[in-house]
């Protein structure tokens, strides 16, 4: 597979503390940044009711994940999936930051193009958006439920990407974005309802990063352990292979990055 280095983003999006990570666009693939992992000891206040506001309920079905494209995405395997709640949209600045003042935290470093209230958030590691959905009484999505949803559930017409078999019609991406992020919610929703599962911003899955098993699963929650957090959906900076359903890459879980964000899931009660 061959691979094209982008060097006119290198140093604008990925110069941190830890150090740089290369971003390598191809075949809807990058490698893993160079930043070690690790965890915040912040503590909070999580909430505790539950609250559905902004969320699509997902109802449950057994479906074939995985695609034949790459073989990071082989085996297609059998899932069985319990009913769940998706998060309509990524999670935007202005929810985060009320996260953030409310637990004193900071925020992420600013991107180059400044906060806007209505764009997702970036620059957020998986811990830090693992500790946002905790306080928020929800948690992260799994991969396989984060590709269920991607696909529409069982309204699913069996697109390529999440809501269209067209990039541009759903997503963010190299060709249309402008090189930033743009307001959630502005292109097509799949048919569930759910916006910008296609491109925008990689989102931040729950799971461990591994190779798919053979047999069928019920709620899967990735391999038991690992380094890395699986990433989804591709990115404003990504070509459209990014922005498959099926695609999937990751990242270490103390990385951050102006590419990746998140959403929110929840267990239906």
């Amino acid at each position: 597979m061959k691979t094209r280095f982008t060097s006119t983003h290198i140093f604008s999006f990925f110069l941190s503390a830890f150090g740089i990570a290369i971003i390598i666009l191809g075949s809807g693939f990058f490698p893993a940044s160079l930043d070690k992992e690790y965890t915040h000891s912040t503590h909070y206040f999580a909430k505790t009711q539950q609250d559905t506001t902004g969320m699509v309920l997902v109802k449950g079905s057994i479906f074939n994940m995985g695609s034949t494209t790459f073989e990071n995405e082989m085996p297609i395997h059998e899932v069985e999936l319990d009913d769940f709640y998706m998060g309509r949209y990524e999670v935007t600045v202005k929810e985060y930051r009320a996260f953030c003042e409310a637990t004193g935290r900071d925020m992420p470093k600013e991107p180059m193009w400044g906060w806007d209230d209505n764009h997702p958030i970036v620059g957020v590691t998986w811990d830090d958006a693992n500790q946002y959905a905790e306080w928020a009484g929800k948690r992260l999505p799994t991969e396989a439920e984060w590709e269920y949803a991607a696909r529409g559930g069982l309204k699913t017409n069996h697109y390529t990407y999440s809501g269209a078999n067209y990039a541009e019609v759903v997503g963010w991406y190299e060709r249309n974005s402008v090189e930033m992020v743009q307001p959630v919610g502005l292109k097509k929703p799949n048919e569930l309802g759910i916006y910008d599962m296609s491109g925008n911003v990689w989102e931040w899955c729950y799971d461990h990063y591994g190779r798919y098993q053979q047999h069928r699963q019920k709620n899967p929650k990735g391999v038991p352990q690992g380094l890395n957090r699986s990433i989804r959906g591709g990115s404003w900076f990504g070509n459209k292979g990014n922005l498959r359903i099926a695609n999937r890459y990751y990242n270490p879980q103390g990385f951050g990055s102006n590419l990746i964000g998140f959403r929110v899931a929840m267990d239906a009660k």
